[in-house]
């Protein structure tokens, strides 16, 4: 059965701070999810590291139940680190991402802008 996709994260998002019965009543589904796409890019890149970030990476528990699904999927496990990013992770990566792509275009108009000036100088 599928379920509600924002009920699902918030569970998982506090899938450690619950007891072991309701640990149990995720039957490793959302686990198991991610320990093969993870291992599916590894087959593929073969990472020594995959950085988890957000709810998930900040949760040691299911850090701990991914590890062990991982031994099972991959021949090679990579290992699980939980980035020290944590829910900012992404806005950084937007972040830099707007920075990367202002340098660029700054780069290159100030190249154009030369490349302009020497042609008015050379006519």
């Amino acid at each position: 059965p599928r379920h509600n996709a924002s009920r699902s994260f918030l569970d998982l998002a506090s899938f450690g701070k619950k007891g072991p019965t309701e640990r149990d009543r995720w039957s490793s589904v959302e686990v198991e999810q991610i320990a093969r796409v993870i291992a599916s890019v590894c087959a593929v890149i073969d990472p020594e590291a995959v950085i988890l970030t957000g709810g998930v990476g900040a949760n040691e528990a299911f850090i701990g139940r991914l590890q062990e699904y991982m031994r099972d999927l991959a021949l090679f496990p990579p290992e699980l680190v939980a980035s020290h990013l944590a829910e900012r992770a992404s806005l950084m990566g937007a972040l830099r991402t707007a920075a990367d792509d202002r340098k660029v275009a700054l780069l290159q108009s100030i190249a154009d802008e030369s490349a302009w000036s020497d042609r008015l100088a050379n006519s």
